[in-house]
């Protein structure tokens, strides 16, 4: 434990600024965009250093660390993504699942893409079936958090360090309004398990969160930068350590300066295969493989199962 607040301290002691808002303040929009929302009136755009970890809210028993492990990490929300070619545009995740009552062309399918080259036969006839290629992250441990939290359910606050196929969409003129609401980074093709720093329960976030509300030292004034930055780090030298965190993530770094969404699968296809260093999981195609170390090796005991689930919550904003 003393390692690990060690290196917490070091890494989060110089984080940037992230966008001012009220942590209390219950009309702040934390929940996905849809088509009605309307941009933000702050002009305000920064947000928090890049370098650091992000963080990833989940809600009930099957999302604890022990079912991510078994999934080998955070995938997209439902298995057959790559066959639909909406899946890989990040404008369809960010607006997330449409509401009910929502029209056909709202969710999957290949005939709504003018773009579509796939040959495959629709893999199922259920029009309420919402596919993605993205998991989202946030910069904000609170943003993320909250889709934590639940009366009836535990709630699980991931910490994940940074890897180049999760993308800052704010760098993309049409998604920066929508990317901003929540703060939001996505995963393409998903998470790994040994990616994922610590965690903690909704319930330590929330003690760990009100202590520090009541210190005058970090009260939001006029933003809210300190309270973040300070919030962030005692996030992490609280959390329970991954044993299976590997170190070589460390050196690892979001892609902040995508200017232009994915058009197709082949697009995506491309940028995962320009990416320097290389993709742990990717082969050339998707899906993403998880279940394996920074250096592509599977770790024992991760990722026995091919797709993790996904677990929503109708009491909460739906979570992608």
């Amino acid at each position: 434990m003393r390692c690990l607040s060690i290196l917490s301290w070091l890494l989060f002691s110089s984080l940037g600024n992230a966008r001012p808002s009220p942590p209390n303040d219950s009309t702040h929009i934390l929940h996905p965009r849809t088509p009605n929302h309307d941009p933000p009136e702050e002009a305000d755009k920064s947000k928090a250093d890049k370098s650091f970890f992000l963080f990833r809210g989940e809600v009930g028993a099957a999302r604890a660390p022990s079912y991510i492990r078994l999934a080998g990490g955070f995938g997209p929300e439902n298995p057959g993504y790559e066959q639909y070619e909406s899946s890989f545009s990040i404008r369809h995740h960010i607006r997330g699942r449409p509401s009910p009552g929502g029209t056909g062309s709202d969710f999957d399918s290949d005939s709504d893409s003018e773009r579509s080259s796939l040959a495959l036969p629709e893999p199922s006839t259920d029009e309420t079936i919402w596919h993605t290629a993205f998991v989202s992250l946030s910069y904000r441990p609170n943003t993320a958090a909250f889709y934590a939290s639940d009366m009836t359910e535990p709630g699980y606050l991931y910490i994940v360090a940074p890897s180049p196929n999760i993308i800052d969409p704010s760098s993309i003129p049409d998604l920066e309004w929508m990317a901003s609401i929540n703060e939001e980074v996505v995963a393409l093709g998903g998470v790994q398990f040994s990616q994922i720093y610590g965690w903690m329960t909704c319930a330590e976030f929330n003690e760990i969160e009100q202590d520090l509300l009541r210190d005058a030292r970090f009260a939001p004034v006029d933003d809210d930068t300190d309270f973040v930055r300070e919030l962030g780090n005692r996030v992490l030298q609280h959390a329970t350590a991954n044993p299976l965190y590997d170190i070589g993530w460390s050196t690892r770094r979001l892609t902040t300066e995508r200017t232009s969404d994915f058009s197709s699968s082949q697009e995506a296809t491309m940028f995962m295969d320009s990416l320097n260093n290389g993709i742990t999981g990717w082969h050339g195609r998707f899906p993403l493989q998880l279940g394996l170390n920074s250096h592509g090796l599977r770790q024992p005991g991760v990722g026995n199962r091919i797709h993790g689930g996904y677990c929503s919550c109708s009491a909460r904003p739906e979570r992608r």
